[in-house]
Parts: C-alpha cells; sequence; structure tokens
C-alpha cells in the first residue's frame, strides 16, 4: 500500500499522462503531497516500532545478563 501511495504519482502505461503532469511529468507537488500525507499517516505506526524495537533489545540484553552468570560458573 504504501509502496504503492509513492509511485502511484507514476503512470502505469508508459507514454500516458498522469493528473498533474507538466514538465516534470508525474506532476512534484502531486508526489510531495503524496509524500508527506504518507509520512504523516505512518509517524505514529513509525512510534510504535521503534518503542517496540527499544523494549524488545531490553528484554532480550536482560535475559542474556541473567544467563551469563550461570555460564560463567560452569
Amino acid at each position: 500500500m504504501a509502496a504503492r501511495l509513492f509511485l502511484g504519482v507514476f503512470s502505469p502505461v508508459a507514454g500516458t499522462p498522469t493528473p498533474g503532469g507538466g514538465p516534470l511529468g508525474p506532476g512534484l507537488f502531486l508526489f510531495l503531497f503524496r509524500l508527506f500525507f504518507a509520512g504523516f499517516l505512518f509517524l505514529p505506526v513509525l512510534f510504535l516500532y521503534v518503542l517496540v524495537l527499544f523494549f524488545g533489545l531490553r528484554l532480550v540484553l536482560a535475559f542474556l545478563a541473567l544467563l551469563l552468570p550461570l555460564a560463567s560458573d560452569a
């Protein structure tokens, strides 16, 4: 969906004009609008993704820290 949103400014058929076309082809303003609109939509998802990665990494490191003393006693 995101790739289609970003790449949707390009014509699916070579040589056919797209809405908002001009000297730059697909239209710079349409591309920028879709870029910022998609970024606005996916910012909360990106924030949650970073939180999950951060706390997941902390859990993995804490688990390894619990196992390391056991390995050194062997």
